[in-house]
């Protein structure tokens, strides 16, 4: 180990000291067994050592307590205490040719010490191992070792210390100020014996903080001294401190560092006010230094400068009892005025820029007393830069950004600093690029507001500072514009899906949507040998909002093919090893730490949802149970075998009873609903054991025989996509289903009650409707008219009830139990907050050159099959919701872009939301012979009559759902037919 004593010497005198120090607070009984050790004033001390293994005895039970130490036998024990703190012996050795290598302790001792800067050789370059060690030479080896520092004011009290060499001198009073060595006649020149060395070693690691590791004292205000500590201190206690003629308040430790130079701040609250221009000593623990003493200065302000247009300098003394109150600046505000830590300067931080190159007047209060300075910001430009940036190429307001000196350029103050300012737009063929600024219709402006719309490409922009016939040119930056509507500036999630153990892709590339067989959402990153995944989907930020992106929009890579590679985005496990998934969505990526491993999946894992549960004897609750394999992934319990239960019981009976189960429904693998029925009265926990009976999984049931009504609550039970509260919106969750639901008198839930005779009434049956359901949530019977106070009334088989919204409104729904006239009251709010399309990501279509092409919505949308109609992706909405959007394929309704409320991916017109029309047209120019519609659900198919021809078929999304107004449309692209 390389040797750096400064940071050995500190991490000692903690770490070591720390262990010494624990050990000395109950000697260990194993010392006792000394023979000559009883009675010794060394005794606990040599106890401590003999426990840490530093120290040891003779062969015939004694220590020897008064036998001289030898210098070979302190470097051993120095290097027992070293190699204990984590030191070790340097690789060049001791180097002493008294020292024989064929000793190997005494050798690798010796260059421990010697590498630590602990014992050193003589003039002659001998270590001399077998010389006694004098006093006065371990006063300098324990001083070295423990970092041991004296007071300047320390008065020794040693008679002898003149017998002592010239060198040893301030060692011995060191030893003497922090209490290492107690005689006053110290004896320089006697041999140390081996009970003195271990009081010496256990006194120096006791030795703590003391006034004289005070490094400094600083005066924060009138009240508040910091004193800075050479040292970590653990805790502060008022009574150790003390300043003459002051009352102190507090002390606190403000801030300790723990790296190599430790250090700790302590903060002195006073009673009593310093007074300015007076002189004060601190005392720690009842000793002072020269470091302890601090002068209060006298606050006075000298000068006043404008370094920037924000700033002010005040120079002076005393400037940490200058307040941001007592400084004002003519036509500004100040925010703070921050102190230097000697207090000769002070920075001034300003709400408003300071005018340039003009005076301004700046006036400072002392004592009731104002003084004025006049300063000028003198503002001069030094340099010009401007960074590469990209717009939106229909945004108002974007303007080019640029540097002056550094910071951000204000265009106007540039202007009334007597600046003019000129932006010139090139195109990246280096032409004009005419137009590109707001306002212009050149390629130069004075204010860099950019355009819009402006047409999207890559274009160059120089910027030109001028005052005085003196000009500053920027180096050119290139600019890009771009649609930022759909561009992606963050990656925020990706769920990928396993094929399962067939490992073949049943759900035919899913993406986002419903699973086939045995394929599922994995929770891991981590892939069997021989398995396939793939991405199943990717969330990303567009233009600020969270967006499920299009199955095209993204790319997949990998690190590491040998390990996972990818093939048509399909992830194939291929050894074992570790492999970087990358998710590219346009500029933005994220990665994933992918693991193949050869361990084949097992269950591992059950969890049950509610983990605790209460049901009343004789009555039904549902849990959702999951089953995870080692790896936290859904895994596919296909046999009733593979899972044993152990139910709890009361008397002989189990508390609940179910039905067997398996996790291997598609869309739903690792996971099913069960049905626990109440059979018996007590509690305890139900266990899953896999097939080799080790416990998976449980959760705590509690069975109640109370069998009452305690209470009636009428709840929401709808989920989402409907609505989960009494706010119902028309665009997207305009339902909700309650029930009146029965619990017992503990609290327990029963059941649904059956509201056969309970009357509904909407008192706005214009604003929303109601109907009845059963237990399924089937509606039943009809619903409320679209009058005041309409009124339905429940038959057998009705156990809930949904609410429909029909316009924005509110109104109250009154539920009344016929027999006993109790009323329960929901109030509803129904909104009509429009979801519209933002954006539509269109795919790119190569240029169609041959006969019987057939381009339709399939080749610009991008879309997921289905029996009924496709789900379009890549479409981005005004609002985030759960239904999917879909293209009607329906005559009538062609083309129809909708929300599937309903779900039965169908269009129906009332429930389901149309968002826009996708229509079919040919340009103007276009040379084409074959029959144009203007349904893009069946298309343009090219004949032979369109053989060298051209012609641009245009795909529009109308805003008029009917596709009847072509005159203004949300999204277009176009595709070029040139048929060879």
């Amino acid at each position: 180990m390389a040797y750096q004593p400064k940071s050995y010497r500190k991490f000692l005198a903690g770490t070591v000291s720390a262990a010494v120090v624990a050990s000395a607070i109950a000697p260990v009984a194993s010392a006792a067994s000394f023979t000559d050790v009883a009675g010794s004033v060394h005794a606990d001390d040599i106890a401590t050592l003999v426990a840490k293994g530093y120290i040891k005895g003779y062969g015939d039970n004694t220590f020897k307590p008064n036998k001289s130490l030898t210098r070979g036998e302190a470097a051993i024990i120095f290097s027992r205490i070293l190699k204990d703190a984590g030191v070790k012996a340097p690789e060049q050795g001791a180097g002493f040719p008294d020292v024989p290598a064929s000793n190997a302790e005494l050798a690798e001792a010796v260059a421990i010490v010697k590498a630590a800067g602990v014992m050193s050789g003589d003039e002659k370059g001998n270590f001399n191992p077998n010389a006694t060690i004098t006093r006065e030479q371990m006063a300098k080896v324990v001083v070295e070792a423990f970092k041991l520092t004296k007071p300047a004011n320390h008065t020794t009290k040693v008679t002898d210390l003149d017998k002592a060499g010239a060198w040893a001198r301030e060692y011995i009073q060191t030893l003497e100020a922090n209490g290492v060595t107690k005689n006053t006649e110290f004896m320089p020149k006697q041999s140390v014996t081996r009970g003195q060395f271990a009081s010496f070693v256990v006194r120096a690691m006791n030795v703590g903080v003391t006034a004289a590791h005070i490094t400094g004292v600083t005066v924060v205000d009138l009240n508040t001294l910091e004193v800075t500590f050479n040292g970590e201190l653990k805790e502060v206690k008022k009574e150790d401190f003390a300043i003459q003629g002051v009352e102190i308040e507090s002390v606190s430790i403000k801030a300790a560092a723990a790296a190599e130079a430790k250090t700790t701040v302590v903060v002195i609250k006073t009673k009593t006010a310093l007074e300015e221009g007076k002189s004060y000593s601190v005392s720690y623990k009842g000793q002072t230094t020269d470091k302890t003493k601090v002068d209060v200065p006298v606050l006075k302000v000298e000068a006043v400068s404008a370094p920037s247009a924000k700033t002010l300098k005040i120079t002076g003394t005393g400037l940490q009892f200058l307040k941001s109150e007592d400084v004002t600046v003519a036509g500004n505000k100040v925010l703070s005025v921050v102190p230097d830590t000697d207090g000769k300067a002070a920075t001034v931080s300003l709400e408003n820029k300071l005018a340039p190159n003009a005076n301004t007047t700046v006036s400072v209060k002392i004592k009731g007393e104002k003084k004025d300075f006049t300063t000028k910001f003198e503002y001069k430009v030094t340099s010009v830069s401007i960074e590469p940036q990209t717009f939106d190429d229909d945004r108002a307001g974007q303007r080019v950004k640029f540097k002056v000196n550094g910071e951000d350029a204000d265009v106007d103050y540039l202007k009334l600093a007597g600046y003019s300012v000129a932006f010139v737009a090139k195109k990246a063929d280096g032409t004009a690029a005419n137009g590109f600024f707001d306002g212009s219709s050149t390629n130069t402006s004075s204010t860099g507001v950019v355009a819009h719309p402006v047409t999207k490409g890559d274009y160059t922009v120089e910027v030109q500072v001028t005052r005085a016939g003196e000009a500053l040119v920027t180096d050119t930056a290139n600019i890009k514009v771009v649609n930022l509507d759909t561009e992606a500036t963050e990656v925020n999630s990706v769920t990928f899906y396993n094929f399962g153990i067939d490992k073949t892709d049943d759900s035919s590339s899913a993406y986002n949507v419903s699973l086939s067989d045995d394929d599922y959402v994995m929770n891991s990153t981590t892939l069997v040998a021989g398995e396939k995944a793939k991405v199943y989907k990717v969330e990303a930020t567009v233009a600020g909002e969270k967006v499920v992106v299009s199955s095209n929009a993204f790319e997949v890579k990998t690190s590491n093919p040998a390990v996972v590679s990818v093939s048509n985005g399909v992830l194939t496990a291929e050894s074992a090893g570790t492999a970087t998934i990358t998710i590219k969505v346009g500029e933005v990526t994220k990665t994933f730490n992918f693991t193949v491993t050869n361990v084949a999946r097992k269950l591992s894992k059950v969890t049950v949802d509610p983990a605790s549960v209460s049901i009343v004897k004789g009555y039904q609750k549902t849990v959702t149970v999951k089953t995870l394999d080692q790896y936290g992934d859904p895994y596919r319990v296909n046999q009733v075998a593979d899972l044993v239960e152990v139910v709890p019981i009361a008397g002989s009976n189990d508390i609940v009873t179910f039905t067997d189960f398996t996790t291997d429904t598609p869309n739903s693998i690792g996971k099913v609903s069960v049905s626990l029925t109440g059979n018996a009265a007590g509690s305890g926990t139900f266990y899953f054991k896999d097939k080799d009976g080790n416990v998976i999984g449980s959760f705590y049931v509690n069975v109640s025989a109370v069998d009452n009504t305690g209470s009636k609550k009428l709840e929401v039970i709808s989920k989402a996509p409907a609505s989960t509260d009494n706010t119902l919106d028309l665009q997207s969750d305009k339902t909700v289903t309650y029930q009146l639901s029965r619990y017992n008198t503990e609290g327990i839930y029963m059941d649904p009650i059956e509201l056969q005779n309970y009357e509904i009434e909407v008192v706005d049956g214009t604003v929303a409707k109601a109907q009845f359901v059963d237990v399924n949530g089937s509606t039943t019977g009809s619903s409320t008219s679209a009058t005041l106070n309409a009124k339905i009334v429940g038959t057998s088989g009705d156990y809930g009830f949904v609410i429909t919204g029909l316009k924005a409104g509110t109104t109250d729904v009154l539920l009344k139990d016929t027999a006993s006239g109790k009323v329960e009251k929901i109030t509803i709010t129904v909104v009509n907050n429009p979801i519209k399309i933002n954006t539509v990501n269109f795919k790119t279509v190569p240029t169609v050159d041959y006969v019987g092409a057939k381009i339709n919505y399939e080749d610009v949308l991008d879309v997921t099959y289905s029996n009924e109609d496709d789900i379009v992706n890549g479409i981005t909405l005004s609002k985030s919701t759960l239904h999917k959007v879909r293209i009607s394929e329906d005559t009538g309704t062609e083309g129809l872009l909708y929300l599937d409320v309903d779900g039965d991916a169908s269009y129906t017109s009332g429930t389901d939301i149309g968002l826009g029309m996708l229509k079919l047209k040919l340009t103007a120019d276009s040379t084409l012979v074959g029959t144009v519609p203007t349904d893009a659900v069946v298309g343009y198919t090219t004949v032979n009559g369109d053989k060298g021809k051209k012609g641009t078929l245009l795909f529009k999304v109308l805003t008029d759902v009917t596709g009847s107004d072509e005159t203004t449309s949300i999204a277009a692209t176009a595709v070029t037919v040139e048929v060879k």
